[in-house]
Formats: structure tokens, sequence, C-alpha cells
């Protein structure tokens, strides 16, 4: 009654179906029950198969055939899927029709929680999201993780088989605020190590611009990003402590760049004093103080070391001297009856262990008069 006169044991046979584009599946049958068949829809829009049936009953022979036109929607069939992306930063996924499969129009996907290598946070789940797989993942190690994502694709009421997206997941430095402490004129390096200051990727560069001061201080430049450590050579013109800030930018080859960090230098100061001259008497005890800005550069509490003085003729009393704060000194006795002189090498050295370049100290030594009792006999 529904689909017309029905006798009660009519069968059917057809022919292959035809289509409105291409699908397979379609088959011939005769003396079947019903009519049936499995197709897939090769296309991303919805097509149709159309069966040419004739009916047949026993003893009454074939009635007119008739149309079965199956409607049927696309179902996705997407393939594996990968991406690359960095720790911190968001990917995603967009399938494509038929880049990557059977991708129909206005389908949605879902996912549960990805899985991982590594320790790896940030992956969530999703429902019907539109057009993308997408997410946002950090990698908490300094090496490649992988993340799968296992996806079931929907378009309309047809449910896709699930389909994989694999994303290679870069590490991204993480670098910590770094200190160090150096004297002027010494270069310094600073070298991230993964774990202690961070996240530190194997092989990653760092990019700095010229640093900020505290005082008068030369020498600090930047630097392009193919570098594997932080250093610089550093003069500090002043007799005090200066500081020097870095912002670093570090990168790794696979083109992940981190958040910047600093690097603070102490920039202790070195003694840097000219050659000196003192005159004094034999006998008489010379004292010689640099004095910073007038001699050069001169620290507070600056030590001074030398070794015994080499002279222009026969002199005696140079002794040397060890850390002596503040000041060269000595006592010398000229055994000669003309001007003569002694010339120290002194090393320069602070309490933070900053050793200046030597100087001298030159004394000229006038000759003192030292006479023997005399006599004499006259009429």
């Amino acid at each position: 009654v529904t689909d017309g006169i029905v006798p009660i044991g009519t069968t059917y046979r057809w022919n292959m179906p035809t289509y409105t584009a291409t699908m397979t599946g379609g088959a011939s049958a005769a003396g079947q029950s019903s009519v049936f068949g499995t197709l897939r829809n090769t296309q991303n829009t919805v097509q149709t198969a159309t069966y040419i049936v004739t009916p047949s009953i026993a003893n009454c022979g074939d009635g007119a055939p008739f149309t079965v036109t199956v409607t049927v929607p696309p179902t996705a069939e997407i393939t594996t899927m990968t991406t690359v992306t960095c720790s911190g930063v968001p990917f995603v996924v967009t399938p494509t029709n038929p880049t990557n499969g059977i991708v129909p129009d206005g389908s949605t996907y879902s996912w549960n929680v990805p899985t991982f290598t590594g320790t790896v946070t940030g992956g969530a789940s999703a429902t019907n999201y539109p057009t993308i797989v997408f997410g946002s993942l950090s990698n908490r190690t300094n090496t490649t993780q992988t993340v799968t994502y296992r996806v079931t694709p929907t378009s309309g009421a047809c449910v896709g088989a699930t389909f994989t997206v694999i994303v290679t997941l870069n590490p991204t430095p993480e670098v910590a605020a770094m200190t160090t402490v150096t004297c002027s004129g010494v270069q310094f390096t600073v070298t991230p190590t993964n774990g202690t200051n961070g996240i530190v990727p194997q092989l990653t560069r760092y990019a700095w611009d010229v640093p900020t001061y505290t005082g008068t201080v030369t020498g600090g430049a930047s630097a392009s990003s193919s570098v594997t450590i932080v250093s610089g050579l550093l003069s500090n013109r002043t007799n005090t402590q200066q500081t020097v800030t870095y912002i670093v930018t570090p990168s790794t080859a696979s083109g992940c760049v981190g958040t910047n960090f600093t690097v603070t230098v102490t920039l202790n100061p070195t003694p840097e004093i000219a050659a000196m001259t003192t005159v004094t008497c034999s006998g008489v005890q010379f004292t010689v103080t640099p004095t910073n800005d007038v001699d050069g550069i001169v620290p507070a509490n600056t030590l001074f070391s030398w070794a015994i003085p080499t002279y222009s003729a026969t002199m005696t009393g140079g002794a040397s001297g060890t850390n002596v704060l503040n000041r060269v000194f000595g006592t010398l006795r000229n055994t000669q009856n003309t001007t003569q002189t002694a010339t120290y090498i002194v090393t320069p050295r602070t309490g933070a262990s900053c050793v200046g370049a030597n100087f001298t100290v030159t004394v000229t030594v006038p000759p003192t008069a030292e006479i023997s009792t005399m006599t004499t006999v006259t009429c």
C-alpha cells in the first residue's frame, strides 16, 4: 500500500546503478526480496545513485520497472595529518579536500585529550569544532616531543572514521634571569644550562642589543642570533663597581623564539695607573699614594705589590712589597755622590681580585753627604 501494489513473494532484480558523480560499491542482483547495496561516495558533496528495479512474482512475470534513488551524503575520510609547532605557539590543522582525503563541506571535528611523549601540558579536548583541529601545547623539556590527537570527523549525520593529527612539538627556550661578575677589561661568558637556568634546548642561540649601563662603561656590543653563549668585553671607566644589563633573546635552530631574559653583569673596576715619580733624599723614606683621576683609575682600597727595584747605580735599601694598601713606599740609600734613580715595577689589584696593568714608580735619590771624622795637622 505504502509503495504501491506489492504482492507477497515479490522478488527484485536490478543492474548496476547510475551515479551523479563518482561512487563505488554499486552492484547488480536478481531474485532478491529487497533492494539493497553499500555505496561509497568518493566526493565531498551529496551524490545520488539510481537503480532501475524490475519486480517479479511467480506465475505472473515481471511488473513494470521502478526506480530506487539513493541519496548518499559524503562521509569524511581523512588521512593522517602532521604539523610542526613550537612550545607555547598555537597550531592549526585544516583538513582540505582532496589533499587530505574526502572532506565534506561543513565537517566538524571532535577529539579527546591527546597522548604525549615526554612532559607536555596544554592538550585539551573539543567537541564538534568547525573546520579545524587546533591547540596550544607547552613542551616542558629541552628536546622535541610528539603529541597525537585522535580526531573524529562528522558531516551532518555521517560520522567518519577517526584519523590522527601528529604534532611535532619543538622546545622553546625559557631562560631565567642570569648574573655574573667580572673585572673591567676581562671578558665574561654566560652559558645557560638546561635545568639549572630553565629550559635550554641544545644549540640554543642568543641575540642582544647594546646593553644598558650605570656609570661610564665602554665596550658593550650587540650580537646576532648566531652565538651559542652570551659574552662581552666591558671596560669600567670609573673607580667604583658598575652594573651592565643585557636583554637577551634566545632561539633554536628550528625557529622557536623564547621570551627575553636578562644577563646582569657586575663590573668591578680594574686599576689603570700611569707612571709615577717622586724625589727623596738618601735614607729618607718615600711614599707614593696614587690618587683617582689624577693618576688614572684608582679604586678604593687598591692593593700594591712590587719586587726589589732596579737602580741606575749602587744603592741599598730597596725592598719588595706585597698587597700593601693604598701606597708604594721604601727607604733607599744612595751610596754615590751623584743623583741616582730607583725604578719599581708595581702591580695594582683590588679586593675583588681585579689586577691592573703594571706601572712604574721612579724614585730620584740625590746623594746625602755622609762624611767621616777628619783630622789635620798644621803649624
